[in-house]
């Protein structure tokens, strides 16, 4: 019984009287000492997950063989799985060019290992192959000015970050935004956007990192030449199956708020006419009192300007 075994792939023991038992990570026993009744002499097989020892006995649980359901649909391998005596774990899901919608690309654990009873078995399911035809993104985007500061006349320096909603039925990892075309008047110090959160189907999450851009305001901004490059992985039950994929995205500009008083699109000379009008008096309609929402502070004045001046030929329109 002080005379165990050579190796080192034992992952649990049991002592009896006279007698021990070491199982290894295949799912094999080894046995040695007193052997009068055979307690030291385990059969064969490598499908046990625990041992015991008694004084001159010994105990060997087996486990569970994980079936194969590679290439069954979703209904297929969890009756499979359960009729196994195992439960269905996590089910996430991927493009695939191999296997229909609906089927399962992988499993984890493998087929043909042998687990506790009751184990989980998370499944990988296909969503068929990703369509080129259609922008390969996951997810709505938002670009947001955390921050503004004038450096001149017309010159703004602005700290920005984006909030993803993630639009589809996978598990997204960010891992990058970079600005990468700016047209001529806005200037770039600070490109990429970082330290996004994994996210899941229907959630949003908001960049803790920030981009950092000068723009010159005398003349429009043409958001049509603002395009980001993203970098994310979908995060799939089986891990060595993540798939990396780019995309080239277009934003939409900030809304422009309560600077666009005619409600036409843009910030222009338009906007201005309206507030001179109400100069120095209580708003009309469309009201020009924009300097602090909501509702403004009941008059028109050099308040209202300066936002009005902020915000001068922002257009919605790309």
């Amino acid at each position: 019984e002080a005379s165990p075994p050579s190796g080192n792939d034992f992952v649990a023991i049991a002592a009896g009287g006279y007698h021990g038992l070491a199982l290894k990570a295949d799912g094999a026993i080894a046995g040695w000492g007193e052997n009068d009744y055979g307690e030291a002499s385990p059969p064969s097989g490598n499908d046990v997950v625990a041992v015991a020892a008694g004084e001159a006995h010994s105990l060997a649980l087996k486990g569970m063989l994980v079936p194969d359901v590679v290439g069954m649909t979703q209904a297929e391998a969890e009756s499979a799985i359960v009729a196994a005596g195992l439960v269905v774990g996590n089910i996430t899901q991927a493009y695939s060019d191999t296997l229909p919608a609906g089927n399962v690309i992988c499993q984890e654990p493998v087929a043909g290992g042998t687990v506790n009873f009751g184990s989980a078995v998370n499944l990988l399911i296909s969503i068929g192959p990703l369509d080129v035809g259609e922008p390969n993104l996951p997810f709505d985007a938002e670009f947001m000015i955390v921050n503004k500061s004038r450096v001149g006349r017309t010159i703004f320096d602005y700290d920005c970050n984006v909030s993803l909603k993630n639009t589809s039925p996978l598990n997204v990892r960010v891992l990058q935004f970079e600005l990468v075309t700016v047209p001529n008047n806005i200037s770039v110090t600070d490109s990429y956007v970082n330290d996004f959160e994994d996210i899941g189907p229907g959630e949003t999450k908001t960049s803790a990192d920030t981009c950092t851009f000068r723009v010159e305001r005398s003349e429009p901004i043409n958001f049509a030449q603002v395009t980001w490059k993203v970098t994310y992985e979908i995060i799939n039950a089986c891990s060595p199956l993540q798939q990396m994929s780019y995309s080239m995205v277009n934003f939409e500009p900030q809304d422009i708020g309560n600077a666009d008083i005619t409600g036409d699109g843009k910030v222009d000379h338009s906007d201005l006419a309206v507030m001179a009008e109400q100069w120095l008096q209580p708003p009309g309609s469309p009201s020009a009192d924009i300097a602090s929402a909501p509702g403004g502070e009941g008059i028109v004045n050099f308040l209202d300007f300066a936002a009005l001046a902020e915000n001068w030929l922002v257009s919605t329109n790309n």
